[in-house]
């Protein structure tokens, strides 16, 4: 997906950040991949990382420290892309300024030293609730280089959780967004298909 495109595209959707643009875009592959199956669903719960680290002011400031909050959110879906777009974009502004996201953090911090089966049970509650995973990032604008070798692409595939064999992801590099979807077929019976969806909606 174009970088550039993707930024005309939220400047009319009243000002909703490519984060609410590529959410929205799933949620609409998600409705037409579901009423393909004559499944109706209004919603569905993901879960996605909700990032706690403070932003820069300069350069010097930023810290690589995976400091997030892994949380439950219920997505409306919609056939529309600008109708699901602004949907992620309210819910999405209301995250930002609760306290869901630091009493989910608080909740995994306190499971983690636990008795493993106690902690394993409270994190499987919390990952129980959700149908697919859901991360979507701005990776290295400047390009990516390793050992004298320039990156021509990059993708990022989220890890099966508890019962959640389903995942999306969007990173991006340089002008670039890769979208990429990792499922099992018992959860998404045609991943390809899905695909195909998702490139139309981008269309």
């Amino acid at each position: 997906m174009n970088v550039p495109i993707l930024k005309k595209a939220v400047a009319k959707y009243n000002k909703s950040t490519i984060n609410d643009l590529v959410m929205g875009m799933a949620a609409v592959a998600c409705k037409k991949y579901m009423l393909r199956r004559k499944d109706d669903q209004k919603t569905i719960n993901m879960i996605i990382p909700f990032s706690m680290r403070p932003l820069p002011n300069k350069k010097e400031d930023l810290r690589l420290i995976n400091d997030f909050s892994g949380m439950s959110f219920t997505m409306d879906l919609h056939e529309d892309i600008r109708e699901a777009t602004l949907l992620c974009q309210k819910k999405t502004r209301k995250l930002k300024v609760s306290l869901y996201p630091h009493g989910i953090r608080a909740v995994s911090q306190f499971a983690s030293v636990l008795p493993g089966i106690i902690g394993q049970f409270i994190i499987h509650w919390l990952i129980g609730k959700a149908t697919l995973l859901f991360s979507n990032m701005a990776g290295p604008k400047n390009g990516l280089t390793y050992g004298g070798h320039k990156a021509i692409g990059m993708i990022a595939l989220v890890p099966g959780m508890g019962d959640n064999s389903f995942g999306m992801t969007g990173v991006s590099l340089e002008n670039t967004l890769y979208f990429t979807c990792q499922g099992d077929t018992f959860y998404c019976e045609d991943p390809w298909e899905f695909m195909r969806i998702v490139e139309e909606v981008y269309d």
